[in-house]
């Protein structure tokens, strides 16, 4: 199995992980009324978006070069890293703005 293979597996088994788990953090956070368990819950929510690109982004990857790119199109990961690191900021930054107010 090649490493694109690989991430893709992985990929996909944290997507049905945070699936999971942000269902449950959300479900129990809003019965048991518990805001830092909603607030993991949204975050969870957030790594399924997060899986969402990465997976894009390493099927883009895997096209052999072309005319248009010489050299593959290895370079949309690092687009991909900067749109997870983006998302993982709001995130973080969102959490805490709630966890202060």
């Amino acid at each position: 199995m090649d490493k694109g293979n690989r991430a893709k597996k992985v990929t996909v088994i944290s997507f049905i992980i945070n699936c999971l788990l942000s269902t449950g953090k959300l479900v129990v956070g809003f019965f048991g009324k518990s805001g830092a368990l909603v607030a993991d819950g949204i975050h969870s929510l957030s790594d399924l978006i997060t899986d969402i690109i990465v997976f894009i982004s390493i099927k883009i990857t895997q096209k052999p070069a072309d005319e248009k790119h010489n050299y593959g199109h290895g370079k949309v990961e690092i687009v991909a890293t900067v749109f997870v690191s983006v998302a993982l900021f709001i995130a973080g930054f969102s959490i805490g703005k709630n966890g202060i107010l």
